[in-house]
């Protein structure tokens, strides 16, 4: 979309933006909700925690200590006043265990005495037990009473010269190890979802299913404005006032927490710090760019406001559902919950609130959140601009499916980067679905190669079907000139050794994120495929991989971006996504492949430029990954040096300018090849126009 295209883009939004915050509802939802809101949910926590000391005030609470002495100590601090018969000390060595278990209510640390007859003294205690709380804080309010009158004594015999006699400090003891979170905050994530839906939802319905009822629709159908840009200004509309209602309901849950004193009881003993609010924040943006995006497809649906409502009710108890999961311990952000839409975010705001999370599972949250409310968009302009929708009809499922009426010569942008968003997430459910079967390695191989011919060809077939585009010219499987494909040879086998060195440039720097554990495992892999069929090997890891990812990146994806761009714009783009689409390796996060993938990106774009065709740049991929596979398979190729090229050793001078040479020949073969022919060109046999709906 060209600047022109972003101001119109910029213009709608700013006008459905300033209607919708002319209406009075939307004040009700943005201002009055939050005022209310927080404050009742400040008083129901409250009484919350004054209902369960209520109901444990008859109880003899059981306070676990690791050692005689310490019993002893604590003994002799609660002599300091009145025996208390509520307390029962249960000795045991495993404090966190014991609380764990429920086998005692609170555990306690006691050390010292110090030269001065001071102790330090640390409560340990489960946050999501009403009865560990109260004990807990029974035991504190125990022991401030000890100092008290400790310190009363001290200044009545020796004057102003005083010390406290405990230092008393609670610690939370999380229900499941590792997961150093409270109760009420497996909450915020809940409160995220309601937030968000609060916001987005109205603006949704006015304009989607509004637009129809007042009948406005047909004239900005007209505008001279692309249908994905119509529903991008309807997106940005709804995004922002989502964000509003976000960070108001943000403000005034800060405030109630800090006025309150709850902080501290929801986000431990930092309370609502100044990174809590950052992560919120995020959070807070990723939730509402997915809902708005599902919101605006779902309500696209409707012909009415009434109707749209009725739409939303079921989607509303759906979201809310993942909410609810944040508050079960045993759920974690890992498998297939880091691609599954919206409970990974639910999960993702769990872990981030409750301590340090892998920046890998933070990377494939927000990748595939970002990639399905991209989807839900083209869905959206889909549905917004079928013939039902021009004439107030109820649009319905099939208008997705529906076939344009004559063939394209090249996908669309929203069709090409859909299969994306669902290559991204398949492709890391297989690899994980792969390596936690059991089975020998040919089967691993052959499944290998099959899921990636099934995932990255036939997405992208399906997609070119619906949207009526021919391969011929969609995946651009023309023929292409000799020349093409001898710089096509040149290139695969000579770009390699500059690959290693970039890598091992990227070890040397410190840019290296792939973890030791995978290391070994990539090593084990490499040692039993040497005992597997070479052909197998080659066919499974380098000849599939290049000829699918090809088809999609240089060819469904490549004339998607050129049909809105030039050829500089689609080989850089699809360079770009074709990096980060690999800095992925075993569903670990590893920043250093971008560099390298990008640039053999970058190396097949323009061959796929220059050459007119799919075909030369598939040659190049399969010799470039051939050769890095044999390298592995046969260690001792040149000499054994080959199998040191694991980012520890520079690549020999010798080979590196080999390399050099190697491109810049191939480069011009591609360059001063004369007779490249022109982009995306339809197969005679397929310019029928067709009469299918």
């Amino acid at each position: 979309m060209n600047m022109v295209g972003l101001s119109l883009v910029a213009r709608l939004a700013r006008k459905e933006l300033r209607e919708i915050l002319r209406d009075r509802r939307t004040i009700v939802t943005l201002v009055l909700m939050p005022v209310l809101l927080y404050p009742l949910l400040s008083i129901a926590f409250r009484q919350y925690f004054l209902s369960s000391v209520a109901t444990t005030t008859e109880k003899v609470y059981r306070v676990a200590i690791p050692t005689d002495e310490e019993a002893y100590h604590l003994a002799k601090l609660l002599r300091l006043q009145k025996e208390d018969p509520k307390l029962m000390q249960v000795k045991t060595e495993d404090l966190v265990g014991s609380i764990r278990s429920e086998e005692a209510d609170v555990g306690l640390r006691l050390r010292g005495p110090t030269p001065g007859g001071a102790y330090e003294c640390d409560i340990l205690f489960r946050d999501d037990r009403a009865v560990a709380v109260t004990a807990a804080e029974f035991l504190k309010e125990r022991l401030n009473q000890a100092n008290i009158h400790e310190l009363l004594r001290q200044v009545h015999e020796r004057g102003r010269d005083s010390v406290i006699p405990v230092g008393i400090k609670m610690e939370i003891i999380p229900a499941v190890e590792g997961k150093e979170q409270s109760l009420l905050a497996s909450l915020v994530p809940l409160i995220l979802v309601l937030m968000t839906i609060t916001g987005a939802v109205y603006p949704a319905i006015d304009l989607t299913a509004g637009e129809r009822e007042r009948g406005t629709l047909e004239i900005l159908i007209a505008a001279p404005i692309p249908r994905m840009g119509v529903l991008l200004g309807k997106y940005v509309a709804v995004l922002t006032v989502a964000m509003i209602t976000g960070l108001i309901n943000l403000g005034m849950m800060t405030i109630t927490l800090l006025a309150s004193g709850l902080s501290p009881v929801v986000f431990g003993d930092g309370g609502l710090s100044a990174r809590t609010v950052i992560a919120i924040l995020a959070l807070l943006l990723l939730f509402a760019m997915f809902f708005s995006a599902v919101l605006l497809a779902v309500t696209s649906f409707a012909r009415s406001f009434k109707e749209a409502q009725a739409y939303l009710i079921p989607l509303m108890l759906v979201s809310i559902a993942p909410g609810m999961l944040a508050l079960m311990p045993s759920m974690e952000l890992k498998g297939l919950l880091t691609v599954t839409p919206l409970i990974n975010v639910v999960l993702l705001a769990k872990e981030v609130l409750s301590g340090s999370v892998p920046m890998t599972q933070v990377a494939i949250v927000v990748v595939s959140t970002l990639l399905y409310a991209f989807v839900a968009i083209g869905i959206a302009a889909r549905l917004f601009g079928a013939e039902a929708v021009l004439y107030s009809e109820q649009s319905q499922l099939r208008d997705l499916f529906r076939r344009p009426a004559q063939p394209r010569e090249a996908p669309t942008l929203t069709a090409a980067l859909g299969c994306l968003a669902l290559l991204f997430p398949l492709s890391i459910l297989i690899g994980d679905s792969l390596s936690s079967m059991q089975m020998g390695q040919d089967a691993r191989l052959v499944l290998s190669a099959a899921a990636s011919a099934a995932v990255f060809a036939g997405l992208p077939l399906l997609a070119a079907w619906l949207t009526r585009v021919p391969p011929w010219s969609g995946f651009q499987l023309r023929g292409a000139a000799l020349v093409a494909f001898v710089g096509a040879v040149v290139l695969g086998l000579s770009f390699w050794p500059a690959v290693a060195e970039i890598v091992v440039l990227e070890h040397r720097a410190g840019v290296t994120t792939l973890p030791q554990w995978l290391q070994e495992k990539l090593h084990e892999l490499a040692q039993q495929r040497r005992e597997t069929s070479p052909a197998l090997v080659l066919l499974a890891l380098a000849i599939v991989p290049a000829l699918v990812e090809e088809l999609f990146f240089r060819g469904f994806l490549f004339n998607a971006i050129l049909s809105k761009g030039t050829e500089i714009q689609a080989v850089f783009a699809s360079a770009l996504l074709f990096g980060l689409f690999h800095v992925f390796t075993g569903g670990v996060l590893t920043v250093e492949r971008f560099l390298p993938t990008a640039l053999l990106g970058l190396a097949l774009g323009v061959i796929r430029w220059r050459s007119g065709s799919v075909w030369p740049g598939i040659l190049c991929h399969a010799l470039h990954n051939g050769v890095i596979v044999s390298l592995s398979l046969f260690p001792d190729l040149f000499g054994g040096r080959a199998a040191n090229l694991e980012g520890a050793n520079h690549v020999p001078a010798l080979w590196l300018l080999g390399s050099v040479v190697g491109v810049v020949v191939g480069a011009l073969l591609l360059f001063f090849n004369r007779s490249t022919p022109p982009v995306n060109t339809v197969d005679p046999g397929h310019t029928q126009p067709s009469t299918t709906a």
